[in-house]
């Protein structure tokens, strides 16, 4: 098994932990401003919202979004808005998936020893922590209830006259039980659902009426406002989460105010300020605070400020319409918010997050790819060819997917969920070469098992790991499509005149008696095919039946029965030759259906790239480990085109410096002079600064020099292969790519059509690319090459949409070229004139657009410190 699939359940719940601990910080950092705010306000106000904060720890986020998600009335879109995405990175900034896929950089020993004991010991010591603190409290508890049970009840005399006074006064219908006793403990209620008013033996001497009533209604206040309650809620976050600091800050904060509330309160209720305050004074001399906050005494919070207020006793305004409308906004958005958010967001559980993955960072425990070139089937295939040579196999499961002698084409629309027709474009070469394919994803589950789960879940399911082949496509085959909308023939399925016969599912059938595996599973709800020319239909929808009619009949099938139930059926037809036209007469005639034939808007997806793949066989990671990229590169035993290579640390930039940088690079020798690793990887890998990811600060900051002498000549992709593996080597460079959406450049052809020259083959010795002071002059040039000169001026990627894969020359000239770059009304004017050069003087247009962009994510490297002048030999 994979060692980070089976660590996957420990990541889920640290990412989840770790959003939960953000959330509730950040929530508790907008309580703070708010109780500065409301400094001149009721101090009971500010309680509340530190005792918000506190619950929000006992309360995630999470779960609020999970209801929102249960109540959800329509089907979540495919793909996350730009709002939701940038919601999710900052309300969920620990996501698990990138976790799962980073390499572990320690030896393959201590990695497996790290992965199985840390997540214990980490849990070890928190339980230590948690149960210290429930034993530390427990015995404090116990003191006090030590001290109840030695005491005595007053039924009658001084102190309980002006108790019974002071709770007609509050209105407190309940009377309060009144216990004496010898501890030499403060005043205060003890105990929560039977709450108890402790006074200690004496006090009646020691105070006066005026004293001892002010003393009394404090701790009634306490009682009135179920003090004991809240402090005892908050003893359990401080329990939970014992490890934060800022728990225990707010647990200050809420005495602080608890205290400050009843002292506003007494006041208000007509005690003397002087009287009050000696009271607390005396107490103080002659009595010890309660050891539990969960035991509402008089002494807690800062005494000096306590009193200070209460001689002073200001007059504590109430909340203007302004704050308290603020208040609500707030309180609406914590709680309404994430419920919201949930509705538009399909519900996942905990075992989904351990093993889904984003279709940018997919899962395999193996991937094989193999060309086939022999025209037999791989096991476990056991087909045939025909006559024609022509067959293909497709198994795709929730943990297999398998393809035998297929096209990348075929693939793609296994991959995509579309028919065969909707997949256009790309080189020749699509349709001649066949491939084997053999992935296994991470955490696949058993047939039956699958099987066995609600069809949503099933269907659900089968679009992540869709997701997930699209990215290994996108990775093995340097796959890029784009879709688009077009005008074709389609079948419209609606009800036919008699009105349709499908018969209504009963809700939670399991179907013992209906289609089974070989094994006698029963295969609950679905579409099946038990033998050629039955299709059978258990609690499924007309959507799913015209989709698997779509497959059967090679045209897009809308649904438009209007039918929103799910349907038993039984089809029976004619395979074979004239299998659809038996279909077109049995549909109607067993399920009341028909199909019509008209034309629809038909999404297309079409190739703008592709590339046959590498044989790559037995991988276990789709995203390759540092070792595995260490060995590719440096480890291989091959020399590096390089004679030789020199890199020297130049020290660290400093913030805003104008530095003198150099690029020279000519037949495979370069110099870079100034350079910073992220600098060097941009040319490496031919990428804009924000097609990079991760990596230590560093990269950006460290400048270097380095001088490389070519041991033989190189151009283009071939120089760049170079110097990708000496960076790797060198900088023990580790990495793996990404598919994200960024802010691109579409380019495209004019309204009026491409104004560049097509040269035929042969015109021209080589091709020739040159810049000079904004004249460009190109001969015998590709798209691709004119994509690169326009990327690093225009500061951002740009995705080659033209279609157009010939050689060409054209010269252009872009005014202000070179001038300083300041933006003009947040326009900057180099690149408007570029667009504009490129526009009337090539034919072509640069859109601004969001698109799908490879990203480089530097996962480890480490800093060249000393001069390095050596031969490049490996």
């Amino acid at each position: 098994m994979n060692m980070l699939a089976a660590l996957s359940p420990w990541i889920v719940f640290g990412s989840a932990l770790g959003n939960h601990l953000w959330q509730s910080t950040v929530f508790a950092a907008v309580a703070a401003l708010l109780t500065l705010l409301l400094q001149k306000n009721h101090a009971r106000t500010r309680y509340w919202l530190w005792l918000a904060a506190s619950l929000k720890f006992l309360l995630p986020f999470a779960l609020l979004v999970t209801v929102g998600s249960r109540l959800q009335w329509k089907q979540a879109p495919a793909q996350q808005s730009q709002v939701s995405i940038a919601m999710d990175q900052i309300t969920q900034p620990f996501a698990p998936a990138g976790a799962l896929d980073a390499p572990v950089i320690l030896p393959r020993t201590a990695r497996r020893l790290a992965m199985r004991v840390l997540p214990l010991v980490a849990l070890t010591v928190w339980f230590i922590g948690f149960a210290a603190l429930l034993i530390f409290w427990s015995v404090r508890w116990r003191r006090i209830t030590q001290a109840i049970r030695e005491s005595k009840p007053l039924e009658s005399g001084r102190e309980v006259e002006l108790l019974r006074r002071l709770e007609r006064s509050l209105g407190i219908v309940r009377a309060t039980r009144l216990v004496s006793g010898s501890a030499a403990l403060e005043p205060g209620i003890i105990g929560i659902l039977r709450p108890v008013m402790f006074l200690p033996a004496g006090i009646a001497e020691r105070l006066n009426d005026s004293q001892l009533s002010a003393v009394m209604m404090h701790e009634l206040c306490h009682l009135r406002r179920r003090d004991n309650l809240a402090a005892a809620v908050h003893m359990l976050v401080e329990s939970v989460f014992w490890f934060h600091p800022l728990v225990w800050w707010m647990g200050a904060r809420l005495i602080d105010e608890r205290e400050r509330a009843c002292d506003e309160e007494v006041l208000a209720l007509g005690s003397e300020p002087q009287s009050y305050a000696e009271g607390i004074l005396k107490v103080c001399e002659f009595y010890l605070e309660t050891p539990l906050v969960c035991v509402a005494g008089i002494t807690g919070s800062n005494l000096k400020k306590r009193i200070e207020a209460i001689m002073i006793h200001r007059s504590t305004r109430k909340l203007e319409m302004g704050k308290k409308l603020l208040l609500a906004a707030i309180a609406t958005a914590a709680l309404i918010g994430p419920v919201v958010f949930g509705l538009f967001h399909p519900a996942q559980s905990l075992a989904q997050s351990a093993e889904s993955t984003t279709a940018t960072t997919p899962g395999f425990k193996s991937v094989s790819i193999q060309p086939n070139t022999t025209g037999k089937a791989m096991p476990p295939f056991n087909i045939v060819a025909g006559p024609d040579g022509n067959f293909v196999g497709f198994k795709f499961s929730n943990s297999t997917f398998l393809a035998t002698h297929a096209t990348l084409p075929q693939i793609i629309h296994m991959a995509y969920g579309v028919l065969d027709f909707q997949v256009t474009g790309g080189p020749d070469w699509l349709t001649r070469e066949k491939y084997d394919v053999n992935a296994k994803f991470l955490n696949g589950m058993e047939d039956a098992k699958f099987w066995s789960l609600p069809q949503d879940e099933q269907t659900s399911r089968m679009d992540q790991r869709r997701l997930e082949l699209q990215a290994l496509l996108a990775d093995r085959f340097k796959l890029v499509v784009h879709r688009e909308t077009r005008q074709l023939p389609v079948y419209s399925l609606t009800i036919a005149a008699n009105g349709p016969k499908l018969r209504d599912a009963r809700a939670g059938d399991t179907y013992p008696d209906g289609f089974k595996l070989r094994n006698g599973t029963a295969m609950g709800a679905g579409l099946w095919v038990p033998q050629n020319g039955v299709l059978l239909g258990q609690g499924v929808s007309t959507r799913a039946l015209a989709a698997h009619l779509s497959q059967q009949l090679g045209r897009l099938i809308a649904d438009n029965t209007g039918l929103s139930g799910k349907y038993d059926f039984k089809l029976q037809f004619a395979p074979g030759k004239d299998e659809s036209a038996s279909l077109f007469s049995a549909i109607p005639e067993q399920l009341g259906l028909q199909l019509t034939p008209q034309t629809g808007p038909v999404e297309m997806v079409v190739i703008d790239r592709a590339e046959p793949a590498e044989t790559v066989a037995g991988t276990t990671n789709l995203l390759k480990p540092v070792s595995a990229q260490e060995q590719s590169h440096a480890g291989s035993g091959s020399p590096f085109a390089f004679a030789s290579v020199s890199i020297t640390p130049k020290g660290t930039a400093a913030p805003n410096a104008i530095l003198r940088t150099r690029i020279e690079q000519h037949d495979g020798n370069a110099k870079f002079e100034n350079q910073s690793l992220k600098s060097l990887l941009q040319v490496a890998f031919g990428v804009d600064g924000s097609q990079l990811s991760g990596g230590p600060d560093w990269i950006g900051s460290n400048l270097y020099d380095m001088t490389l002498t070519a041991g033989k000549t190189l151009h283009g992709d071939e120089f760049r292969q170079e110097l990708q593996q000496l960076l790797v080597d060198r900088f023990k460079l580790a990495f793996h790519r990404e598919l994200r959406p960024l802010p691109v450049y579409e380019l495209t052809v004019g309204s009026s059509g491409s104004k560049l020259v097509e040269e035929a083959p042969g015109t021209h010795q080589g091709n020739h690319f040159n810049a000079d002071n904004g004249t460009v002059n190109a001969t015998e040039v590709t798209i691709k090459q004119l994509v690169d000169f326009l990327q690093p001026q225009l500061a951002r990627p740009v995705v080659d949409k033209t279609g157009l894969n010939g050689a060409y020359d054209f010269a252009m000239t872009v005014e202000n070229w070179q001038k300083t770059r300041k933006l003009d009304n947040g326009k900057d004017p180099h690149i408007e004139a570029l667009m504009r050069a490129v526009s009337e003087q090539l034919g072509l247009e640069l859109k601004p657009a969001t698109d799908p962009v490879e990203v480089l994510v530097i996962d480890h490297a480490e800093p060249v410190s000393t001069d390095r002048r050596e031969t490049a030999t490996r």
